[in-house]
């Protein structure tokens, strides 16, 4: 009988941080950042990233971008840069 961990079901883990991650950041930045870059692999962490860009793009738009400019893989960060404009213009 196996039992659940983030080593068997990656996925899982980057979709409850991300879940975790992105209201996170409206209320403390620094944790959310921390759990986004928890992640081990990095396309997963560059998308908790682009969500807690998206979250700061409303409250703190300079912090947002040096987020996003954090991502090295480039599908996040070119979905981080679109969130962003995304949040801006609302």
């Amino acid at each position: 009988m196996g039992g659940w961990s983030s080593s068997t079901h990656p996925q899982t883990e980057a979709y409850v941080l991300i879940s975790v991650a992105r209201p996170l950041a409206a209320i403390d930045p620094d944790r959310a950042e921390r759990t986004a870059r928890s992640l081990i692999d990095e396309r997963r962490e560059g998308y908790a990233l682009a969500a807690v860009a998206r979250t700061l793009a409303a409250t703190d738009p300079d912090r947002a971008e040096r987020t996003a400019q954090s991502i090295t893989d480039k599908d996040p960060k070119v979905a981080a840069s679109v969130a962003m404009a995304e949040a801006l213009l609302r």
